[in-house]
């Protein structure tokens, strides 16, 4: 999207948002969370940069993230937000890998 008009842009950005609050209504759903308390935040930006600022921002002690094995590559564990989180978020981060598998499509 490198050439991208900026309204094409803007209209990507705005699916990508709705795609994100549905995601987690899908996700409060399919959940028990009574008797816990659960914020949400959903902010726009590079997912690796952004956090680290909110981990930063809150001074959280643990960050827990899903990640996605990549199929054909037995070596790579992690992908590749997961991986720059571990580089860039200053505390301890908590992978949990999920039982989706992405196929590297290069």
């Amino acid at each position: 999207m490198a050439h991208a008009s900026e309204e094409v842009l803007e209209r990507y950005r705005q699916r990508t948002e709705i795609w994100a609050n549905m995601s987690i209504v899908k996700w409060r759903q399919g959940i028990n969370l009574s008797g816990h308390h659960v914020e949400e935040h959903l902010r726009k930006g590079s997912a690796t940069s952004g956090i680290a600022l909110f981990a930063a921002e809150r001074r959280t002690d643990l960050v827990v993230m899903g990640t996605v094995e990549r199929s054909g590559h037995p070596n790579v564990l992690l992908d590749s937000v997961t991986e720059n989180a571990l580089r860039t978020v200053p505390c301890d981060i908590l992978a949990v890998k999920s039982g989706e598998s992405k196929s590297d499509e290069r």
